[in-house]
């Protein structure tokens, strides 16, 4: 949290120069997984963790560790304490270059336990009580209350974060659609998880009486130079996901508000801020004040936003023609009705596909896991597939009762054959 590592161009060059060697490695805990093996993967990963660590390639390292604890949550029953309890285990002896990016990982653990279990946080109410160490009991406010400890604990790490370059953290994060140039450095990346929280619709359920409040008069849809150096007061709470959200916005914009032209990471950010003020605030006038925001953000004096537009633009192409090539792979499939529910989560998936980098979700959910109701009509519960795709801590698989095929399996299968004809095309 910490210093810059004076060595870290080494570092980055041990990425490149170990990840070969253990990709063999990384083979077999993927097939032992397919068939069903989680025991046998975890062995394989623990020798990957070693190796990694020794060549201190942390990325590698970090995926590994997150992988091996979700396997072995699988083995218990996937008891979420149980993962907690191993990852604070893991952070606490884990090297320092290592430790905001676990930590980042255990709030999104936290926060998946919260998406998987909302009704029941729903149906409590806060208490006086000192709560205790089982974060199954607590209530909402005291859940994300440590999601945000874990968070800012993570981005205390600032001065390491800023200069550590997300492309080192390449054999841990996804690969989105968009250049790392929006979101350059591993500050980026955490800031960026971290505002995916604060900014979440939830908040308001767990917000206190005289939280503060975000009025479409106040800078959130000024300019960013005025943005920047607005201090919002609260005479309640200091430490609001509002308010949270809002310095992590001018954080970063005074991050990137120095960098060479087109300043693509400063128009993103600047964007964002934008759009969450409008959906955020309140008042007659945020409307009004949001077109006259968007038209100087789009205005000649700002070439990054036009970049940025010029990106959007290409995603967007870029969506259409999946689309197109997704019902051409759909015409070769039975239109039943159990490939229903593979076209409809095919087409949700895309919509919310990543843009940018993302932890995979392999290491941020229950491995596998598979929690969307299911139809009693058409389905049921059966034994555990080889994939491993428990239904809600069930031990069981979701399984089609026209085939007894596996649900989320089907579902997998369908997406890996659309990649590998995408990879074909492109070849």
């Amino acid at each position: 949290m910490k210093n810059v590592l004076a060595g870290l161009w080494l570092i980055l060059m041990s990425f490149s120069l170990t990840a070969a060697p253990r990709s063999s490695e990384w083979k077999k805990v993927d097939e032992a997984v397919s068939k069903g093996l989680p025991k046998t993967a975890i062995t394989n990963l623990e020798s990957i963790i070693q190796g990694a660590l020794r060549d201190k390639a942390y990325a590698e390292a970090t995926r590994a560790i997150g992988k091996k604890i979700a396997l072995e949550g699988t083995i218990q029953g996937n008891k979420p304490e149980e993962k907690i309890i191993q990852l604070e285990a893991e952070i606490a002896k884990a090297p320092k270059e290592m430790v905001p990016v676990l930590d980042t990982l255990l709030a999104h653990w936290y926060w998946h336990y919260f998406q998987q279990n909302k009704w029941r946080f729903m149906q409590r109410t806060a208490t006086g009580a000192q709560p205790g160490k089982d974060f199954t009991t607590w209530d909402l406010p005291r859940l994300f209350a440590e999601i945000d400890r874990q968070f800012q604990k993570a981005l205390a790490a600032e001065k390491f974060l800023k200069n550590a370059p997300v492309s080192a953290w390449d054999d841990l994060l996804q690969k989105g659609t968009l250049p790392d140039s929006l979101r350059p450095t591993l500050y980026d990346f955490i800031a960026h998880e971290a505002l995916e929280f604060y900014t979440s619709g939830e908040q308001a359920a767990s917000k206190e009486e005289e939280a503060f409040e975000l009025s479409a008069e106040d800078p959130i849809l000024d300019s960013a130079e005025k943005f920047i150096a607005w201090q919002p007061r609260s005479a309640g709470e200091t430490n609001s996901s509002s308010l949270r959200a809002i310095r992590l916005y001018q954080e970063l914009l005074r991050f990137h508000q120095g960098d060479p032209p087109p300043q693509l990471a400063f128009a993103d950010v600047d964007l964002e801020r934008l759009t969450w003020g409008w959906n955020a605030a309140y008042g007659d006038s945020k409307s009004r004040r949001y077109k006259a925001a968007l038209e100087e953000f789009v205005s000649g004096r700002n070439p990054a936003a036009m970049a940025l537009l010029d990106a959007d633009a290409a995603r967007d192409r870029e969506y259409v023609s999946d689309t197109i090539e997704e019902d051409d792979i759909l015409s070769d499939m039975n239109r039943d009705e159990d490939n229903e529910d593979i076209v409809s989560d095919t087409k949700r998936d895309e919509a919310i596909v990543s843009d940018t980098k993302a932890v995979p979700d392999d290491i941020v959910s229950d491995t596998k896991a598979d929690d969307a109701d299911y139809n009693p009509a058409t389905h049921s519960l059966g034994k555990l597939c080889p994939r491993q795709h428990d239904y809600r801590g069930s031990g069981q698989s979701v399984l089609r009762l026209s085939n007894r095929h596996c649900r989320a399996c089907d579902r997998e299968k369908f997406h890996e054959r659309k990649q590998a004809k995408r990879q074909t095309q492109r070849a």
